[in-house]
């Protein structure tokens, strides 16, 4: 009697377990739904006269060595 009782508990933990585990292939699948679109608003708009300017100028002049004896150049632009 006391033999009977630990199989008769692992019998009844090996069917209850199948039993749970067939159950999970009834599952309905997942719905994935794409979330809403929420549209940013305009942080700021381009409408209207726009007029961009640009000036600019630049000089240099190089003394040294170079690889044929003293060198100098001056660049203007």
């Amino acid at each position: 009697m006391r033999r009977t009782i630990p199989i008769w508990c692992s019998v009844a933990f090996v069917a209850l377990s199948s039993v749970v585990s067939s159950l999970a292939a009834d599952l309905p699948p997942p719905v994935y739904k794409a979330p809403a679109y929420y549209s940013p608003e305009p942080v700021f708009s381009w409408t209207g006269f726009y007029m961009g300017l640009n000036g600019g100028y630049g000089w240099s002049r190089f003394d040294g060595t170079g690889t044929f004896g003293p060198d100098s150049v001056t660049a203007k632009g």
